[in-house]
C-alpha cells in the first residue's frame, strides 16, 4: 500500500545509528526541538500525512498524537532511503539514521 498524502496512520521508530537509551518515561516527556542526537527509539506518533511517502524524501506528518498522548504539532524524518512494504499491511522505512513501522490507521 503506497503512504499518499492525509492518509491516517501511525509510526513507531524501531532503530536509531547511534546508542541512545532512553527509559519509556524519558521517551514520553521527549518534546520538539529537544533534538541533540536525534529521537529516541520507541518514539510514537500518529497524525496524516502531508506529501506522499517517496524515496528521497522527508516522510511529514501533522502530529495529533505523540507517544499515546494527544500532542498537535509536526513530525518530520530525515531522507527516507527506502520503503519496504511487508505483507501485513505494515510498511517499514528507513531514513538517513532510523527505521520506522508505520502503519495505517
Amino acid at each position: 500500500m503506497k503512504l499518499k498524502r492525509n492518509t491516517s496512520i501511525g509510526i513507531l521508530k524501531v532503530t536509531h545509528d547511534t546508542d541512545l537509551e532512553y527509559t519509556q518515561e524519558e521517551a514520553n516527556l521527549f518534546e520538539d526541538g529537544n533534538r541533540q542526537n536525534g529521537i529516541p527509539e520507541n518514539y510514537s506518533a500518529e497524525g496524516f500525512l502531508n506529501e506522499d511517502v517517496v524515496v528521497g524524501e522527508p516522510l511529514k506528518m501533522i502530529r495529533l498524537k505523540r507517544n499515546g498522548v494527544s500532542a498537535y504539532g509536526s513530525f518530520t524524518t530525515s531522507i527516507i532511503s527506502e520503503i519496504i512494504e511487508l505483507s501485513n499491511g505494515i510498511t517499514m522505512l528507513t531514513t538517513q539514521n532510523s527505521t520506522y513501522k508505520v502503519t495505517v490507521l
